[in-house]
């Protein structure tokens, strides 16, 4: 099994996220987030929306969003 470094920090992860939705790091709360093979998995919210984001650790891609009311 070959051992792969993470180009993208959970740190570089999470403004990505906030980048694509266009908001501001004091409008998000960040709830928990974990490394689950090749890619970050981040659950937070803001004062409407609840939102669990997947992240590649490799790349910095947003793989995946979802989102429901909070």
């Amino acid at each position: 099994m070959e051992n792969k470094a993470r180009a993208v920090s959970y740190l570089e992860a999470k403004h990505i996220v906030l980048s694509e939705l266009g908001l501001r790091p004091s409008e998000a709360h960040f709830l928990s987030h974990k490394l689950e093979g090749d890619h970050y998995v981040m659950d937070f919210c803001t004062d409407w929306v609840k939102y669990e984001a997947y992240v590649s650790a490799e790349t910095g891609e947003l793989l995946g969003l979802h989102h429901e009311p909070k």
